[in-house]
């Protein structure tokens, strides 16, 4: 009698292995278990499942009958087998199947959020018609990309030619609107039937969607950049994105008429997001409709002084009434943003009496409190606008053009609760980083300050380490990050990783920095910052990327901390031979380490496997021996000195031991 443990890891085979072998063997085994003992409902499903799939590929008189049991039994949630994928790939086609009962099949499978196999896509793909109502098709497309699955480039152009077919057209348009929502990059064709389709919703929840699409278009400054050579091309491709964030200033403008607070938010942040990174003009209309948002939602308040003054930075506008209003606002960001919008207006020759009485009131005050006569500065009144902390014990005695950077820093630190060996700590960084930048810091200065000021929840430890790491960045690097990122400390922290990674490469030829760019993002979200950080601080060179990848992949398995890391510039193989050996020594508590170390570097070089060595920890760690330890070690040293090689019997007779 077979116990239900085994035949579950039996019946995982059917979903798990991709060896014939085994999945033929573990389908004879549950056969005969079934015929000779009870075996659990969820078993015998399985069981069934895969029975069918046998006689769809093996072309049996059942095969009609298996496949409606399959239709059945996914529609009801069950998840098809590999064999079962391979008899539908083997059948699609048959003129004798059911075609249509096939393809519910894959809904099925789809909707319950199952991955159809590539090759099984690709038959998919050439069985699609773009010129007709192949409704279900589409639908199995569409929960493709629900799925995480990717949409391969010759069904993507059958989907955009589907986008000319009135009767799926919408339908079609969900799956691009879910791949740009997945931050897929879409056509300029695909983005302009997205925005002819969003005049005509009158859906909030959908008009969010679309909106969040459009802006996802936008914040990529070159999402319709090109690597073609030809100048046409790329002239006509700028062109092309041109037209495309016009029409979307004018869908985000038409966004605003709603009265759906978080459709106008999303509208208000894509207008933020043509004017500061697109150099996007609003239009007069634009800006009209804007004030009257901000009169009825007082919410939006700031983001719409945002979009007036970097309006105001481009155009001359008549309309100033909501910054000076706002000018004297104890709020930093607002008043700031009003400053900024003003000063604008300032230099393109409008004289805003508010603004110069701002301008004198600040030069009162900065001269009553240094004793000075105080030039008329715009670029130091921009930053007292900015400031919510001002002690003006930090420029006294002072020249005035070092005083942008004393107010910056004291303002900067104060929005910190950290003592004074932080403050001395900030302030050494910061040192260093004018030593090697010059002029450059204090604009990255400046940026840092905006950054903070409008992410108030950052804290003292993911700036200061920022800090101490961005002048090994370089400055265009660092500048863009700063002035767009909304996670400006962890982009910087990942532009730092593959620094260090390009350093680290012994060839980086015909090696993509996207490829790179996607490594280090991916060490990010994996590991933090400091582990990542510390492996690759651990490595002297790599020799190839996906030697680093093999690395990352076993520590990822095998949940690596910091102080398993303790090697110094060593080679990936160098670094993942210590990590190996750490992890095996940390599971035994009471052993002399060295002597330990010594001998599973051995076995580790006598072709033992690091899975077969760390089974046998496991077991011993299991067990209640006393002398456990000293008896496991001194097997391994025996297993080493009489170079006992790891095949399958002596592993099999060492796991009983």
């Amino acid at each position: 009698m077979v116990s239900e443990k085994l035949l579950h890891i039996v019946a995982d085979n059917f979903y798990l292995s991709h060896d014939n072998k085994l999945r033929e063997s573990s389908y004879h085994l549950l056969d005969m278990a079934n015929d000779n003992q009870d075996i659990s409902e969820g078993i015998f499903n399985i069981f069934e499942l895969e029975k069918a799939s046998h006689a769809i590929r093996s072309y049996y008189l059942e095969a009609k009958c298996a496949i409606v049991y399959l239709l059945e039994k996914t529609k009801n949630g069950h998840r098809l087998t590999i064999n079962g994928f391979r008899a539908l790939a083997q059948v699609i086609n048959t003129p004798w199947i059911i075609d249509n009962d096939v393809l519910k099949i894959l809904l099925n499978v789809s909707n319950n959020g199952q991955i159809i196999p590539i090759d099984l896509v690709g038959k998919l793909t050439r069985r699609f018609n773009p010129c007709s109502e192949q409704y279900d098709f589409v639908r199995i497309f569409e929960n493709l990309v629900k799925n995480n699955q990717d949409i391969p480039s010759q069904l993507s152009s059958k989907l955009t030619k589907a986008l000319e077919n009135p009767s799926i057209r919408d339908q079609v348009l969900s799956i691009f609107l879910l791949e740009g929502q997945k931050d897929k990059k879409l056509s300029a064709k695909i983005i302009d039937k997205i925005l002819d389709k969003f005049f005509s919703i009158k859906n909030s929840f959908i008009m969010e969607q679309y909106l969040s699409v459009m802006c996802s278009v936008i914040e990529k400054k070159d999402y319709f950049a090109t690597d073609r050579k030809s100048l046409l091309d790329r002239i006509l491709r700028r062109n092309s994105g041109k037209k495309i964030i016009a029409r979307i200033q004018t869908a985000l403008v038409h966004a605003l008429k709603t009265d759906n607070q978080d459709v106008i938010r999303k509208a208000i942040n894509g207008l933020k997001i043509l004017v500061s990174r697109h150099k996007a003009v609003l239009e007069n209309n634009s800006i009209d409709i804007l004030l009257n948002q901000n009169d009825k939602f007082r919410i939006f308040h700031c983001d719409i002084l945002v979009c007036i003054a970097l309006t105001l930075e481009a155009k001359k506008i008549s309309e100033l009434k909501s910054l000076e209003i706002n000018i004297f606002n104890d709020d930093e960001i607002i008043r700031y943003w009003s400053f900024r919008g003003l000063r604008a207006a300032y230099d393109r020759g409008f004289r805003s009496s508010t603004f110069l009485q701002w301008c004198d009131d600040i030069i009162d005050k900065l001269e009553d409190n240094t004793d000075v006569e105080v030039d008329f500065d715009l670029d130091l009144f921009e930053t007292i606008a900015a400031l919510k902390y001002i002690d003006f014990d930090k420029i006294y005695g002072k020249p005035q053009n070092r005083w942008n950077r004393e107010l910056l820093i004291c303002d900067l630190i104060e929005r910190f609760y950290i003592t004074e060996a932080e403050r001395f700590q900030f302030y050494e960084a910061w040192l260093d980083i004018e030593e090697h930048r010059k002029s450059q810091s204090d604009i990255l200065l400046k940026l840092l300050h905006r950054f903070l000021v409008n992410n108030n929840n950052a804290l003292f430890t993911e700036c200061y380490e920022t800090v101490k790491i961005l002048d090994q960045i370089d400055f265009d690097t660092a500048h863009d990050i700063l002035l767009h990122s909304s996670q400006a400390f962890v982009d910087l922290r990942q532009a730092y990783l593959t620094v260090i990674i390009h350093q680290c490469l012994l060839n980086r030829a015909g090696i993509s920095g996207k490829y790179i760019e996607a490594l280090a993002s991916n060490m990010m979200s994996t590991f933090g910052f400091d582990l990542s950080q510390k492996v690759l601080s651990s490595l002297q060179s790599i020799s190839n990327l996906p030697e680093l990848e093999n690395i990352l992949n076993f520590s990822k398995t095998y949940h690596i901390k910091l102080s398993d890391i303790y090697v110094k510039n060593a080679s990936v193989p160098i670094l993942k031979r210590s990590l190996q050996i750490k992890l095996l020594g940390n599971q035994i508590e009471k052993a002399d380490r060295l002597k330990l170390g010594v001998c599973l570097d051995d076995l580790l070089d006598k072709n033992w496997a690091f899975e077969q060595l760390n089974h046998f920890f496991s077991i011993v760690k299991q067990s209640n021996s006393r002398e456990k330890e000293r008896y496991f070690l001194c097997v391994l040293e025996i297993i080493s000195h009489y170079k006992i090689p790891s095949k399958e019997e002596n592993y099999e007779k060492y796991q009983q031991f």
